[in-house]
């Protein structure tokens, strides 16, 4: 299994994305994950602690271009944090309607996503989703239509392509179960990487 190399979250176009859907609602919808991931290990990079993830791909979503999504919500679902690859950090959901990427990816695989430890008690959820055939034959379909239109002198309202691309991607996740609550953060899978603070 090959791990995500660490890259700039500049190369990621990062867009805000709804604390409701992917702690709250994604959590009480009926959908029964269609993937797996487990814990494979916790460390201590100096005073932050890290988990380890292994994802594992659907066999028919290996080398399709996808998107890679980590959150971590509260006991109740009503609050919910965010991550990208290569951050220290988690960053709090303001309510928008996108989901942020952990990480683009050009062809879907099994990977080893390496994820800051989150506050103890709350859910560490992970999931993607691909651009399916269908959508893939949609963007096509659009560009080809404001084409169309200009050739024309026409023209149809702009569709900015990456929006659509990330909305089908999130679509395909949501739809088909690509997601689920990992571990509950807890001292038995985050390491106490300052065990002396004073």
């Amino acid at each position: 299994m090959r791990s995500i190399k660490l890259i700039s979250a500049a190369v990621c176009t990062l867009v805000a994305f709804s604390q409701q859907v992917f702690a709250g609602s994604l959590a009480s919808q009926a959908a029964t994950p269609t993937i797996r991931a487990e814990l494979a290990r916790s460390y201590c990079n100096g005073l932050q602690p890290y988990v380890v993830v292994n994802l594992h791909v659907n066999l028919a979503d290996i080398g399709v271009p996808g998107i890679v999504y980590v959150a971590t919500s509260d006991p109740n679902e009503q609050q919910a944090n965010y991550t990208v690859l290569g951050s220290p950090s988690w960053y709090a959901f303001q309510g928008e309607a996108m989901y942020v990427p952990y990480a683009v990816v050009g062809g879907m695989q099994d990977a080893a996503l390496t994820i800051p430890a989150g506050e103890l008690g709350w859910k560490l959820w992970v999931g993607y989703g691909v651009l399916t055939p269908k959508a893939a034959n949609a963007l096509t379909s659009s560009a080809a239509a404001q084409a169309n239109a200009a050739a024309l002198g026409k023209t149809i309202p702009a569709v900015d392509p990456d929006h659509m691309r990330r909305a089908f991607i999130q679509e395909d996740m949501r739809q088909n179960g690509k997601y689920l609550a990992v571990l509950d953060w807890s001292r038995a899978n985050v390491p106490d990487c300052n065990p002396n603070p004073y």
